[in-house]
């Protein structure tokens, strides 16, 4: 019997408690998503640091392919139970949706059949509201349903819900009419509920941003959107409890309020509260956890101590602190409570081990496929290496599994081993039972890094271990302002500054100020016009405005609000434009009749060169590569102008080209504007073509007139300068 086999039989069978040794990292993810269905009940997984919490959560999530959950919460089981970010004892509150996976997770633990949660020791040591109270708040809305529609709202103010104009952001709710619009954990979209009167007519999903309708739902699960519960008794024990930085007779919420948790209830519970007695506790890395567990906790109290003293010193009211965390003893007596699988690096001697099962994967298992590709990576001068074996394993019977973020990547990893004889099998858009699969297939998904199981043939291996890991970039969302201040950017600003407003014009930047409305307070952006006017923009609404950008240092005239220069400016633009489009046309139509050099289509050293790009390509950049490449091949001369920020992957895009030509036997030239960057570029070539048979040099004011001089009669040989 092998020993995943052994692992699942123990599981099923409740032996408690079990040892796994020899696995870390995404080998411990693929074990427990291997034993997930012998469990049958809420597992809670407890990792050393948030940070490694995170990245186990990425790697499970990968393995039980959960990535759209949350539009079906019925269908959940992978939760994320996260520390405050930030200490709310500082007199701030986590970010929302932070404190709405909080919120997810606890709700999970105590109300479906077989989550998954994933928690950091840190998160374990913070205690919560009652289990008791968080139940009795949840809420099930059903279409047909008939519903007091005033104590519906009045009951998201009880739960924290933040009344809006526009639902954007988690916690957020509104009322136009008959429709009530909210974004309550557990969705990963907000939820539109219209009413008849007081029956539910229909709940569905919708876009935040084009606030469009979507998916229609038959229920709504509704969560409390924060963590203090403003019902009738918490709000009278807070107020018996002594001043609060808020005014709560009017239920007011403040800032830091996660901190004032036992000033609301009269109880706290620990997570191990939601968890049922039949649960399982994993934890990883368990040799050092009583230690790690009194750190932390000496780490909060220190950090409580000194905020108090600092509280104090400001005269500023602070929170009963000595409830809110639970000691490491009492974390180690609620654990072992518990049926528990630890994850151990070394194997503990039978003679101090106590009654169950250890089960050791040091040697059958093999860790990081980067050490089996040593030839490939990191200097990714080829995949023949990999190539080769693949071929083994192949042979051997193993079941092979690539993993590719993208289906661009996945396609030309394809490409690339159909030239070396190889076929992939199927592209999978997300990970299946190898078992069922045989052979060698391309996984879309993200995983932190690969392994060999050596007992079944399993073989996981990551695009970032066969062409260099990925450096991650943040999305970009598209909108109409795409030049757009962002609300960062105004640390940027300076009163007096001209911004440019979408439909108003050009006016000069005054600060930022504080306005109520509605009876609520709310940020705004100070625009001057002629004629001393003001136009007051709600800091949610910034992404009209623009930052003026002259063609001289002139200072431009300052239109009018309601003026119709603006409008008079636009217009003369626009038929400038026009000209220019005229004259346009009829150059290009003279540059079809010339002809070019057509280079050839990209072939496997081009696949090879583009995967090996450390970045995500965005789908701009993808665009910008094709067209480019489609230019190259045609005869047509090419002439195109590519604009983008700084660091989004210009030189790439020239580089691609540059590779193309090098390879078809021409020569590059890069022109650049300073000696500086021509230093630079010349440092990211070399780099990025290191590995190919490529001369890169460089000619700048800093070159001697020797160097320079060989370089010129040099051109066409392969040697450094």
């Amino acid at each position: 019997m092998d020993n995943l086999t052994r692992l699942k039989s123990a599981v099923r069978q409740g032996v408690r408690p079990i040892e796994v040794a020899g696995a870390s990292g995404s080998v411990q993810a693929y074990l427990l998503s291997q034993v997930r269905a012998d469990i049958a009940h809420p597992c809670l997984v407890v990792l050393p640091s948030q940070e490694e919490a995170s990245a186990f959560f990425r790697d499970l999530d990968f393995f039980l392919a959960t990535q759209s959950h949350r539009l079906a919460p019925e269908k959940s089981d992978l939760f994320l139970f996260p520390c405050y970010d930030i200490s709310p004892l500082t007199g701030l509150s986590p970010p929302k949706e932070l404190i709405s996976q909080r919120i997810e997770a606890m709700y999970a633990l105590s109300s479906l059949d077989n989550p998954v949660i994933i928690a950091s020791l840190e998160a374990l040591q913070t205690r919560l509201p009652p289990k008791e109270m968080l139940l009795a708040s949840v809420d099930l809305v059903a279409i047909d349903e008939e519903i007091d529609r005033d104590n519906f709202i009045r009951s998201l103010d009880a739960l924290g819900y933040f009344r809006t104009s526009l639902v954007e952001e988690r916690g957020d709710f509104s009322v136009r009419g008959g429709v009530i619009d909210l974004y309550p954990p557990l969705y990963e979209l907000p939820v539109r509920i219209e009413f008849w009167g007081d029956t539910v007519e229909s709940i569905r999903l919708f876009d935040p941003r084009s606030q469009r309708s979507g998916t229609e739902l038959g229920e709504l699960t509704v969560l409390p959107a924060c963590e203090v519960i403003l019902s009738t008794s918490a709000v009278k024990r807070a107020r018996s409890m002594g001043r609060l930085p808020g005014d709560i007779t009017k239920r007011e919420r403040f800032q830091g309020q996660e901190a004032w948790l036992s000033h609301f209830y009269s109880h706290l519970d620990t997570i191990f509260e939601y968890l049922p007695k039949e649960g399982l506790v994993c934890v990883i890395e368990s040799g050092g956890f009583a230690s790690r567990a009194r750190e932390v906790l000496d780490r909060l109290q220190r950090e409580a101590a000194r905020l108090r003293d600092e509280a104090m010193e400001e005269g500023k009211p602070f929170p009963q602190v000595e409830e809110l965390l639970v000691t490491s003893e009492l974390l180690e007596q609620s654990i072992d409570r518990y049926r528990r699988i630890d994850f151990v690096n070394l194997p503990v001697a039978p003679a101090v081990r106590s009654a169950g099962l250890a089960v050791d994967f040091s040697g059958v298992l093999r860790e990081s496929m980067e050490h089996d590709l040593t030839d490939v990576y990191p200097k990714r001068e080829s995949i023949a290496v990999l190539a080769k074996r693949l071929m083994a394993w192949l042979e051997q019977g193993c079941q092979i599994m690539l993993i590719c973020r993208t289906e661009q990547q996945a396609g030309r990893l394809k490409e690339i081993l159909l030239n070396y004889h190889i076929q992939v099998n199927d592209i999978l858009p997300e990970w299946t039972d190898p078992k069922k699969r045989k052979g060698l297939f391309i996984c879309l998904g993200y995983l932190s890094r690969g392994f060999r199981l050596l007992e079944t043939g399993l073989v996981v291996i990551t695009e970032d271990e066969i062409f260099g890991e990925k450096i991650g970039r943040k999305k970009r969302y598209e909108s109409d302002g795409k030049q757009a201040i962002p609300w960062t950017g105004f640390s940027q600003l300076k009163a007096g500054d001209l911004v440019v407003h979408k439909e108003h014009g050009i006016g000069r930047f005054e600060g930022l100020t504080k306005r109520e409305v509605e009876n609520r307070i709310r940020d705004f952006v100070i625009i001057a016009y002629a004629h001393n006017d003001r136009l007051y923009i709600p800091a949610d609404k910034i992404h009209i405005l623009q930052k003026y950008v002259g063609v001289d240092e002139e200072n431009p005239q300052i239109d009018t609000l309601g003026g119709k220069s603006w409008a008079m400016a636009k217009k003369k633009a626009k038929k400038a434009i026009e000209r220019i489009a005229k004259d346009l046309v009829k150059l290009y139509a003279m540059r079809k009749l010339l002809k070019g050099f057509a280079f050839s289509k990209p072939d496997t050293y081009y696949r090879e060169f583009e995967a090996s790009f450390e970045h995500e390509e965005t789908p701009d950049q993808s665009k910008v590569i094709d067209e480019v490449l489609t230019d190259m091949e045609s005869e047509r001369p090419m002439d195109r102008l590519i604009c983008g920020d700084v660091g989004f992957g210009k030189t790439e895009v020239a580089m691609r080209a540059a590779f193309k030509a090098v390879a078809d036997g021409k020569q590059v030239g890069i022109l650049v504007p300073t000696t500086v960057l021509a230093e630079q570029h010349y440092r990211t070539l070399s780099k990025r073509f290191s590995s190919y048979p490529v001369r890169v040099a460089v000619l700048s004011r800093f070159s001697s007139r020797t160097c320079q001089t060989r370089i010129g009669k040099d051109r066409y040989r392969h040697r450094d300068p």
